[in-house]
């Protein structure tokens, strides 16, 4: 597991809730960084049932139910130190990472 990459309890509350109604409650929780030149880092997210040999897993437990989050080994060095957050802000709902690594 790797300890320097905060998840949420809200975020957590909600990937456990978006694999319920993809219907995947045993899936896993993917996230993942691509470099864009223009604009830096962008954030990606999706679900997967597989396990790529070069993913780091961090398992969270929530609630009694137990979630894998997926990184791929070059991600993870760009996501160190970030924290992954869900929020609710009027008609806005949406996942958002704090990464004191953007801009460098």
């Amino acid at each position: 597991m790797d300890e320097s990459i905060t998840i949420t309890d809200e975020a957590i509350a909600q990937i456990i809730q978006v694999l319920e109604e993809a219907n995947m409650p045993d899936g896993k929780f993917r996230i993942f960084i691509t470099l864009d030149n223009r604009s830096g880092f962008q954030y990606g997210f999706a679900i997967d049932d597989e396990v790529n040999e070069d993913d780091i897993v961090i398992i969270k437990q929530f609630q009694a139910k137990n979630l894998s989050i997926l990184i791929d080994t070059i991600s993870i060095q760009y996501l160190e130190g970030a924290t992954i957050d869900y929020r609710q802000k009027e008609n806005t709902q949406q996942f958002v990472i704090t990464n004191p690594n953007a801009g460098k």
